[in-house]
């Protein structure tokens, strides 16, 4: 009987060392350092291995030995699927993983699951290099416990310390560029629908009292965009309706569209025109008034945000924001911080600019 280990027997790195007649780190090197022995002597090692049932070394004891996980985490506010269907995130996340990907780092997303249960174990106890912060709300509990990591952190869209590195788009312009086009074709009944404002869940108008409970970056810089844009206009912000919905991306925003567009087009007087806050909610508006009877652009101009691809299709007027440069900066980042590295620039703000298609044209 062959006196030397079964497949039933625990197997390590001495085992197949001892196995083969080489050293452990020979082994070691056959599945952590390939570059530093022979493909010939590395293919009979693995070969060794499977043999005698050997699957290689367990991946936390290899953490521990390098020192790093290869893997970042990436923080959203939102239920996981969300991150999935809608197409403005996914773009985001494409980016992330157009920087991170070619240096063998792999993603973990850790979602707002509820809002009000947020999981900051995950936070806590993900094996990670660092962080990318993504849209979440000001005083969130996800936040804290990733700065409580100490690890490296690059914030997207977030209320951040001072000193903190972080990735922008121009808001704030974008708003006020979509808001000063419509006034300028002569609109002065404009309605807005917007985010969530809190992380309630509420549905329906938002008066100046709602609007001051603003948690979310996001919402709060948009806006402050629309407000200049059309009090530059001569119209007072108190006098513009705001209706707030939530967005749960996907087909389910086009939807909350939909039936919040109802609400809005049903009241009297109706607007002529609406500045929305995301394409696919202003889809789910211009679905709405079709359903209506209500002409678009004629009766009613709609303009959108972001410059999904379905805003092409739709015909929308909407404005562009650089969802793919948004993520690949924000994972450039993260990897420069990781290695050790300062970024080129602490903070980094992307421009926006307004596309005009067929949603929009002069007040009626």
């Amino acid at each position: 009987m062959n006196g030397g280990p079964s497949k039933d027997s625990k197997m390590t790195l001495q085992s197949i060392a001892e196995e083969l007649g080489v050293s452990k780190t020979t082994v070691s090197n056959a599945y952590n350092r390939p570059d530093q022995i022979s493909p010939e002597l590395r293919a009979r090692v693995l070969a060794k291995a499977h043999e005698l049932g050997y699957s290689g070394p367990h991946p936390a004891a290899r953490m521990l030995r390098k020192g790093r996980t290869d893997t970042i985490g990436i923080l959203m506010p939102e239920a996981l699927t969300f991150q999935f269907v809608d197409p403005a995130s996914t773009k985001l996340l494409e980016g992330v993983a157009a920087a991170v990907g070619p240096e063998g780092m792999s993603m973990l997303l850790v979602p707002g699951i509820g809002l009000r249960d947020l999981p900051v174990e995950l936070v806590r106890d993900a094996a990670v290099d660092g962080f990318i912060l993504y849209s979440l709300p000001e005083g969130e509990a996800l936040t804290a416990a990733a700065l409580a990591r100490n690890l490296p952190s690059v914030f997207v869209e977030v209320i951040t310390p001072e000193d903190a590195y972080t990735v922008e788009i121009e808001d704030e312009t974008g708003a006020a560029l979509a808001a000063s086009h419509l006034a300028d074709l002569g609109h002065r009944s404009i309605a807005i629908m917007c985010f969530r404002i809190a992380p309630d869940n509420y549905v329906g108008p938002a008066d100046l009292a709602r609007q001051s409970l603003v948690r979310y970056p996001v919402t709060r810089r948009r806006f402050a965009g629309y407000q200049k844009g059309l009090e530059a206009h001569g119209i007072e912000w108190p006098d513009v309706a705001v209706w707030e919905t939530v967005d749960p991306g996907g087909h389910s925003s086009v939807q909350l569209g939909y039936q919040t567009g109802r609400m809005i087009l049903e009241t009297r007087p109706r607007p002529t025109a609406v500045l929305v806050m995301s394409d696919l909610l202003a889809i789910g508006l211009l679905k709405a008034a079709r359903d209506l009877s209500i002409a678009v652009p004629e009766e009613l101009s709609i303009v959108g945000y972001d410059d999904v691809e379905m805003a092409a299709v739709e015909g929308l007027t909407t404005v562009r924001q650089p969802l793919y440069e948004k993520g690949l900066w924000a994972g450039r980042m993260l990897l420069d911080l990781i290695g050790g590295n300062e970024p080129e620039h602490r903070r980094r703000i992307l421009p926006t600019n307004l596309v005009v298609r067929s949603t929009t044209t002069s007040a009626p």
